[in-house]
């Protein structure tokens, strides 16, 4: 298969896949009364700029190689719909190293950063009651997967690991895999574009 029929059909794939994404998060249940949590890409202007700056041409939803970034549903609200968001409960921003969103961003929505740990999308928040490791279970997960280096979670076997709120990304990867569903992300009332 040539270059151009492999790219037709990757690009094909993964606007099928974003509308089923995005039908799915218009018909799961939301807590309370609440809409569900979402996080904008990595590098996003803060939220007013990004609503002004952001053209919704699909440009960083086309390229997320692992179909994190998808096209918000009228759930979202009547100002964000249309625009890229990532729903970490489906599927979490997974830090690619050479954040191919923020490169497809022409309109400058999405802001260079050095490196992917410096996205500040959102910041994790563990709760107490419902986490393996507080209650004295062997549950590593949250460390593990963290992708950051030095690492965002402060683990000591036995207790409530703790986040770091300086290196925390609030990418989601371990709300996403927390077996427990103890994690949630906080997204930034800011957007983040670079660390401080």
């Amino acid at each position: 298969m040539d270059f151009s029929r492999r790219s037709f059909f990757q690009d094909s794939t993964k606007r099928i896949l974003n509308s089923l994404f995005t039908a799915i998060a218009e018909s799961e249940p939301t807590h309370g009364e609440e809409s569900p949590a979402f996080l904008r890409p990595p590098g996003a202007l803060p939220e007013k700029e990004f609503l002004e700056t952001c053209t919704k041409c699909d440009a960083c939803i086309t390229v997320c190689p692992k179909w994190a970034v998808r096209r918000a549903g009228h759930e979202l609200g009547d100002m964000n719909e249309g625009t890229p968001v990532i729903l970490p409960e489906l599927n979490p921003c997974w830090l690619c190293k050479d954040l191919p969103c923020i490169a497809a961003c022409e309109p400058g929505a999405l802001q260079p950063l050095e490196q992917a740990s410096m996205a500040r999308m959102g910041l994790a928040e563990i709760s107490a009651s419902q986490c393996f490791s507080a209650s004295g279970s062997i549950c590593e997960v949250c460390d593990e997967r963290c992708p950051v280096r030095p690492k965002a979670v402060r683990f000591t076997r036995g207790q409530l690991p703790e986040i770091d709120a300086d290196l925390c990304t609030g990418c989601g990867i371990c709300a996403h895999l927390c077996p427990a569903d103890a994690i949630t992300i906080t997204p930034c009332s800011e957007s983040a574009s670079t660390a401080g």
